[in-house]
């Protein structure tokens, strides 16, 4: 699996952290790079700090003030913190790994790799990194905790887990 460059935004750095920290260091392991914008970081997060995040193996990135402008200006039903990793993943060839579907949407629209932050422990499953078994937990546990997951989320989350199980990968 080619190592990948990622930038999460919130509602993924927040799930992680609600269900299991290991997770970034899996991820980071088994799929590549993982970035926070510092912007998401400060204002939306509130159960991470800098100091935390290095700890995780997770790389910080502050966005150049003409970004950030570019980003208060955009509008388009984003927030200026969505805008933020959306225009890094753009401007640096990053995957925005992201839950939110407008955010999702905008990405596909400027050609950017989008990923949902259940197919990073997909992945992390697929290259042996992380037992089927315990994904499967991780991602139910999500799931129930974060509303905007649906039953058919989670159902093609688990059918991908138990195909790399199937697969010969850990299980």
């Amino acid at each position: 699996m080619p190592r990948r460059f990622l930038i999460l935004d919130a509602c993924v750095i927040i799930d992680f952290v609600e269900v299991d920290r290991t997770l970034f260091k899996i991820v980071r392991d088994a799929v590549g790079v993982v970035h926070v914008a510092t912007r998401v970081l400060h204002n939306e997060v509130t159960k991470l700090d800098a100091s935390d995040v290095e700890a995780l193996g997770v790389k910080l990135v502050t966005p150049s003030l003409a970004m950030m402008s570019e980003a208060a200006l955009a509008g388009g039903g984003l927030s200026p913190r969505d805008w933020v990793c959306v225009l890094l993943a753009e401007e640096r060839g990053w995957t925005c790994v992201s839950n939110d579907k407008r955010m999702r949407a905008e990405c596909t629209r400027r050609s950017v790799d989008v990923l949902w932050g259940l197919e990073l422990i997909a992945m992390a499953v697929e290259a042996g990194a992380l037992p089927a078994t315990a994904a499967g937990d991780v991602g139910r546990e999500i799931c129930r905790l974060n509303p905007r997951m649906t039953a058919a989320v989670l159902a093609a989350f688990l059918k991908r887990v138990a195909a790399a199980r199937r697969g010969g990968r850990r299980g």
